[in-house]
């Protein structure tokens, strides 16, 4: 027998409403904490990388204050973020495009500040196992299988790494979604640049590695 309340809605369907609310609450501060980690792993946060994850992430204007306070609290130290990983794989397991999603967050992060350093690489490489998806690749592995690095920055194979940093500081320039936020471009304009960006950090730190400058 099926009890209805006031208003025509079933107990069951007000249970599962509660517990999908409950689920997407959950979620939503086991990301933040994640990505609050995330931000803190190769050193202080920074404006940029704050400013990455609230354009990737949106959190609901009622959870905004809590989802604040949480990020600012788990950014003292980027040690324990591996249980808010599993929390995550807990309630999207069946679901690997949410996994995915929340792994481009987090390189969108890592990568807002400037090319992925070592630390970031080791924090995506360990949440990517995580969550099963240990092949997801970043960084270098991107532009392997991708785009001559060259070609994204515009510069010559024997460039020099003067010419080399030039080019990328330009780019920077030219692409950056904070400096393009400042111009009032759309949000989706704002979200190419995300991707515009992480090809073009991924391709200034293949071609560093490959002559040996960091």
């Amino acid at each position: 027998m099926t009890i209805r309340v006031e208003g025509g809605a079933s107990y069951e369907s007000l249970f599962i409403s509660y517990t999908e609310k409950a689920r997407r609450l959950t979620f939503t501060l086991a990301v933040v904490a994640l990505a609050g980690k995330m931000a803190r792993v190769d050193g202080p946060v920074c404006r940029e990388e704050l400013n990455a994850f609230a354009r990737l992430f949106p959190v609901p204007l009622e959870d905004q204050s809590g989802a604040r306070r949480l990020f600012e609290s788990v950014c003292a130290t980027a040690s324990g973020f591996e249980s808010h990983a599993r929390q995550i794989v807990m309630l999207y397991a069946s679901q690997p495009d949410v996994l995915d999603g929340v792994l481009e967050i987090l390189f969108a992060i890592a990568i807002a500040d400037g090319p992925l350093h070592e630390t970031e690489r080791a924090f995506l490489d360990r949440v990517s196992v995580i969550f099963g998806r240990p092949d997801k690749a970043f960084g270098t592995s991107r532009v392997s299988h991708g785009d001559d690095p060259y070609r994204v920055l515009g510069i010559a194979r024997a460039a020099s790494p003067e010419e080399i940093k030039g080019a990328y500081r330009r780019l920077l320039r030219e692409h950056h979604p904070d400096l393009l936020a400042g111009r009032g471009v759309s949000e989706d304009s704002l979200h190419v640049a995300d991707r515009t960006m992480a090809s073009i950090n991924a391709a200034f730190d293949h071609i560093m590695r490959e002559r040996g400058l960091r």
